[in-house]
């Protein structure tokens, strides 16, 4: 899995030009911390994440949009009534995002056909943070669930693998470190991060 570039920061933003506010994503180089680019975009942005040469970004009321790293064009490639507080990740040619509305994870490939769509509201509520390992194995943060659960890479299988019991309580934010045969999980909560490393979560038996 190819990491993004370090020397720039992507976020979501507003800008004013003239009389008018409009709505992107703005990148900052972190070496100058300098403002680089701002990008347009139809909507109000959330989630966001690279992928090679490309973002994709969550655009409120839109779907995904793509946005070339290179020359800055956009690309639609996904169209749906998409909430504000979606997340989104990808990996291996597929794009996965996170829909609080529907309490649903989705799998998409680059094109924007659907590949599978997880929903238990029994199990997951609210899903937030997304993020996949080098296996395809997903990880999402339940929000008012207050737990992590996994989705095998095909979506047909899931497991709950962090709870409250766990510490784990409003989680909105994933990240996975991963570090030859070895990662940390962190979990954001609220006001602090939540930290499991691999040894821990062996016990859960991760492999679905």
């Amino acid at each position: 899995m190819r990491r993004p570039s370090l020397s720039s920061v992507v976020y979501p933003s507003v800008t004013k030009q003239g009389f008018c506010f409009k709505v992107g994503v703005s990148i900052i180089n972190i070496k100058t911390q300098r403002h680089k680019q701002f990008i347009e975009l139809p909507g109000r942005t959330y989630g966001i994440t690279c992928y090679h040469d490309s973002l994709f970004v969550c655009v409120k009321g839109c779907g995904i949009f793509k946005v070339d790293t290179v020359d800055y064009t956009t690309t639609q490639v996904i169209k749906c009534d998409l909430p504000w507080l979606s997340y989104i990740f990808a990996f291996n040619e597929n794009i996965y995002y996170t829909n609080d509305n529907e309490h649903s994870v989705v799998c998409c490939d680059q094109n924007g056909s659907l590949v599978w769509t997880f929903k238990n509201e029994s199990v997951l509520r609210l899903p937030r943070g997304i993020i996949v390992d080098n296996d395809g194995t997903v990880f999402v943060a339940g929000e008012l669930s207050s737990n992590v659960v996994i989705i095998s890479k095909d979506g047909k299988h899931h497991k709950e693998i962090l709870t409250k019991q766990d510490g784990i309580i409003d989680p909105f934010a994933i990240c996975l470190h991963i570090e030859k045969e070895s990662f940390w999980l962190q979990i954001l909560r609220r006001w602090y991060f939540f930290s499991i490393s691999h040894q821990t979560l062996l016990k859960y038996e991760l492999r679905i």
